[in-house]
């Protein structure tokens, strides 16, 4: 599903790539948008090589609520200006994959608030529960397991609150937070 603008609401999808020459899979892509609403979903394991459960490109205001999703690269992506958005009571899964749950490379001032959900990773090597490069990232309430470390940030003036982080199967060495942006 793409959408410029609006509501993307009660969606229950998986994705598949669509050929060999074409490996990227994306549940939902918005992009070039603003004052989205990603509500009720639930993304099914999006097949490729390299797949996205939710990617938001260059569009500011997003609300991704109540929502689900998997991926093998990462569950949900932040890019290209996803700047002021919100993920409320979301949980992602990876079922397979060495990549991250939430991944943030191109948003500014984005609030997570997972509400007890969990952001679960496959015990994958160098995974992320969370990995945020930019200002004012914040991550609340969360379960955050499996993943090589739970929460990584490097941008300036975010906030990390309240989360339960659960070591990987087979690997009592989780780490995280990790902050390092002032």
């Amino acid at each position: 599903f793409t959408m410029p603008n609006g509501l993307i609401d009660n969606v229950n999808a998986t994705t598949y790539a669509t050929s060999a020459s074409n490996v990227f899979g994306r549940g939902i892509l918005v992009r070039n948008g603003a004052t989205n609403s990603i509500i009720n979903n639930s993304i099914g394991y999006a097949y490729g090589t390299t797949s996205y459960g939710i990617s938001v490109d260059n569009s500011t205001g997003v609300q991704i609520l109540n929502s689900e999703a998997r991926g093998n690269t990462h569950d949900i992506w932040l890019r290209l200006g996803a700047d002021n958005t919100t993920i409320q009571n979301t949980k992602t899964t990876m079922w397979s994959g060495t990549d991250n749950g939430i991944y943030i490379d191109g948003g500014n001032n984005t609030m997570i608030d997972c509400q007890g959900n969990m952001l679960e990773g496959a015990n994958a090597s160098n995974s992320y529960g969370v990995y945020s490069s930019q200002f004012n990232t914040t991550v609340k309430n969360c379960i955050i397991s499996n993943f090589t470390v739970a929460i990584r940030i490097t941008g300036n003036n975010s906030t990390v609150v309240n989360n339960t982080l659960i070591p990987n199967t087979g690997n009592t060495n989780l780490l995280g937070p990790i902050v390092t942006g002032k």
